[in-house]
């Protein structure tokens, strides 16, 4: 319960920066009101999945929108989990993601990488994004929708 509380306050306080929107703008726009919106964004209040999805419905926020906003910060979080390069494919490369989708990323770990690694990168970029963030690497066993992934992936 605890995550779905930080989940929803950092989608819903990303949503807003990303839209360049006050409080009292999106409150307004979504039927809440201000201070409301301020403990959902802080996590002190858990709103219902219905309020997160209206919310971020006014914000008209994509995960891509996020992700484009912290690639940077996405970047770096790879770094530290021995992650060299970070490319983006799927429904966020196309422009068909929706506040719903999730993120898919490509990675090329440098050799002394691990599963352990890749956890953590997924686990933090999620958290960062407020998105679910599925992995991909490049040294998976060769297959059509690798070969199919690596030929629309973009670097972020």
């Amino acid at each position: 319960m605890e995550g779905f509380m930080t989940d929803a306050a950092t989608r819903i306080r990303s949503a807003r920066a990303t839209a360049g929107m006050t409080q009292a703008h999106l409150a307004a726009l979504s039927g809440i009101s201000q201070p409301k919106l301020s403990a959902y964004e802080r996590g002190v209040i858990r709103p219902e999945p219905a309020t997160v999805e209206r919310i971020l419905s006014v914000a008209k926020q994509r995960p891509s929108e996020v992700l484009e906003a912290h690639a940077d910060e996405v970047i770096a979080i790879g770094r530290k989990y021995h992650i060299l390069q970070v490319k983006v494919f799927g429904s966020a490369v196309h422009g068909t993601d929706t506040p719903r989708s999730d993120v898919d990323l490509l990675v090329s770990f440098s050799d002394e990488a691990s599963l352990l690694d890749e956890a953590g990168f997924e686990r933090e970029a999620s958290e960062l994004l407020g998105y679910p963030v599925d992995v991909v690497s490049d040294r998976a066993a060769p297959n059509p929708i690798l070969d199919r992934i690596m030929a629309e992936a973009v670097p972020l």
